[in-house]
């Protein structure tokens, strides 16, 4: 290999190298920018791409243990902001009425926010209990909410059944996002959160 060439590929590895950070998303990256395009991508993915793998057979929820990492670990301001994006990109699209969802992260995120100092989030157990806690909560508000409109919750086997899948995919999405977290987080100097 040639001299220019060895050159190229140390100038290319240094780029890559650089990129790094804005290539593999993470829920709260330290710049408002790139947390604000990633919850347009999250909602663009919730939107279009999950729906058409599950055939609309049940729903996956991206944004919401996004949002729950970004809370965990963000200053309240921050998480607030995202929260509320995050719960206006899901009600472009969602025929509940308007500020369902921002109800619903606000209640997260102050719960959050209150008792985020009390656990370890460096362990798995935390994240697991938590994100699961939060999915329950928007589905039990969006059942709510949508059952004093339509003047009645419909709760047969079939509808369980697709609502505890989505409970279920909806922590396991949020755990993969939350191993990131943990891995890159350092929780160290202030305490361990």
């Amino acid at each position: 290999m040639s001299t220019r060439t060895a050159e190229s590929m140390m100038r290319l590895r240094g780029n890559l190298a650089a990129l790094g950070p804005y290539l593999l998303p993470r829920p709260y990256t330290h710049r408002l920018w790139l947390d604000l395009l990633y919850l347009l991508v999250i909602g663009a993915l919730h939107h279009t791409v999950v729906p058409s793998f599950t055939r609309h057979l049940f729903a996956v929820d991206l944004m919401t243990p996004w949002i729950v990492a970004t809370f965990v670990v963000a200053t309240l301001p921050r998480a607030i902001l995202l929260g509320a994006v995050a719960a206006l990109i899901l009600e472009t699209h969602s025929a509940a009425p308007a500020g369902l969802y921002l109800c619903a992260y606000w209640v997260i995120a102050v719960v959050l926010h209150l008792s985020r100092s009390t656990l370890s989030w460096r362990h798995v157990f935390p994240w697991l209990v938590t994100l699961a806690a939060s999915e329950l909560w928007v589905m039990v508000f969006e059942s709510f909410v949508s059952g004093v409109n339509e003047g009645g919750v419909r709760f047969d086997a079939v509808h369980l059944a697709k609502q505890g899948l989505r409970l279920t995919t909806s922590t396991a999405v949020g755990l993969m996002m939350a191993r990131r977290v943990i891995r890159d987080e350092p929780w160290h100097a202030k305490g361990e959160r």
